[in-house]
């Protein structure tokens, strides 16, 4: 088997490889194209899904769950502190970092 991969590097396209790094690239692939149907289907389901934000759904989870309080320090689930692990939560969640999620200063 690694002998057939081997035989058929030199006429891959999608394969580079940098010699001085010694480092392998393959190219990303093109996305075919999706039937009419496929795309009238999507639009169908998004137009019958309502719109909500994504704190909105972690704060009903929370509600239901109490998952928030797994974030938190023993006695020190208050209203703040669960608001302080939600946008903790959304920010990691998000990959925008808890520095530009942090409130302003007061």
């Amino acid at each position: 088997m690694t002998a057939e991969v081997d035989r058929r590097v030199p006429q891959n396209k999608a394969l580079t490889i940098d010699p001085v790094k010694g480092v392998f690239h393959l190219a990303a692939l093109k996305a075919s194209d999706r039937p009419d149907a496929i795309n009238s289907l999507k639009e169908l389901i998004e137009s019958r899904l309502p719109k909500v934000d994504l704190a909105d759904v972690l704060i009903d989870i929370d509600n239901r769950s109490n998952f928030l309080s797994h974030f938190l320090p023993p006695g020190a689930d208050t209203p703040v502190r669960r608001r302080d692990a939600l946008a903790a939560v959304l920010a990691i969640g998000c990959n925008i970092g808890c520095q530009r999620m942090r409130s302003p200063p007061v």
